[in-house]
């Protein structure tokens, strides 16, 4: 996996979305990754499939890459033929979408472009539909790599207050230091009860190497995320959240994923997001020995695998 782009699959509300047009409910609110392209434009894939020889010979790469790999343009007629699928996600030239890109700073965008990226299906992984678009106030340009996009949603005028109510987003100040030392110290003990017996004598003989990130949750409590590694014999590492309230422990754990250095053998945090009525969402990447994950979370205390998927792309070879 770590030689060419992985392969797509798309995982978003789908017996959920399902079960509530089958009983005449109002489906559930959708929400997509949605990857930064340039400045002004950013990718979204709706959906998966399988594109088989059907894909056009002519589709002209799009540069520069996307975080979700290199689209290619789809032409009108095609999108809409791949459309009439049971089940498809519909969208088009024109149609407006909002980008939550930070926090809760919401940017709305117009679909420009339709686009395809063709995974590996030889191996049974599947391939993406989406579209670009373009932020409606380009003059302001986007600063993170990876976003929330939503259908758009018309917010009436109303008053304003310059005081910001809390809300979900992944903070930029550093941890204070008083806290680091007591994450030091809480994740010791845990690697103590994790490890074996001859790793942890000798993890006791050496300070571990860390990186702390600290997130609001949608009430504006306080989360850690840790990745922690001793290195001793081939390491020992993993991953926690912790909460501070009433005192800091934790509150899910990470195990080791992969084998490629640290950056990539736990769990990465790349952005936090609010998705409204008090829901928090995560964005986080995952590396197996022969597989790549990233996914759309809603974040609960517990690992991310006990977390509420909203959509995920992946694949393994």
């Amino acid at each position: 996996m770590k030689h060419h782009l992985f392969a797509a699959a798309i995982v978003a509300f789908a017996a959920t979305f399902a079960s509530a047009i089958e009983s005449g409910a109002p489906a559930p609110e959708r929400f997509w990754l949605a990857s930064k392209f340039d400045g002004r434009r950013a990718v979204i894939y709706f959906d998966t499939l399988r594109f088989g020889n059907s894909f056009p010979a002519t589709a002209e790469a799009l540069y520069p890459a996307a975080g979700f790999g290199i689209p290619s343009l789809l032409p009108e007629p095609y999108v809409a033929r791949m459309q009439n699928r049971p089940g498809a996600v519909h969208f088009g030239i024109g149609d407006k979408y909002d980008i939550v890109v930070d926090g809760n700073l919401v940017r709305s965008a117009t679909i420009t472009k339709l686009v395809g990226w063709i995974g590996d299906e030889g191996v049974g992984n599947e391939s993406y539909i989406g579209a670009i678009v373009n932020l409606d106030r380009p003059e302001i340009p986007l600063s993170q790599d990876w976003f929330v996009a939503r259908r758009h949603i018309e917010i009436p005028p109303g008053p304003h207050t310059s005081m910001s109510p809390p809300h979900a987003q992944l903070l930029k100040e550093p941890v204070p230091f008083d806290i680091q030392t007591q994450i030091a110290s809480i994740m010791k003990q845990r690697m103590r009860m994790m490890a074996d017996p001859p790793v942890r004598a000798a993890a006791e003989k050496v300070a571990p190497a860390f990186t702390v990130q600290s997130f609001s949750l949608a009430d504006g409590r306080i989360r850690y995320y840790v990745r922690c590694e001793w290195h001793v014999g081939k390491g020992f590492l993993f991953g926690a959240w912790l909460a501070p309230q009433p005192a800091l422990h934790i509150v899910g754990v990470e195990r080791r994923t992969a084998s490629y250095g640290f950056e990539t053998d736990l769990p990465n945090l790349l952005n936090v997001l609010d998705l409204g009525d008090g829901r928090t969402a995560i964005v986080l990447s995952s590396s197996g020995e022969d597989s790549e994950y990233l996914g759309l979370l809603e974040y609960h205390d517990g690992g991310w695998h006990k977390m509420h998927q909203l959509q995920a792309i992946s694949a393994a070879e």
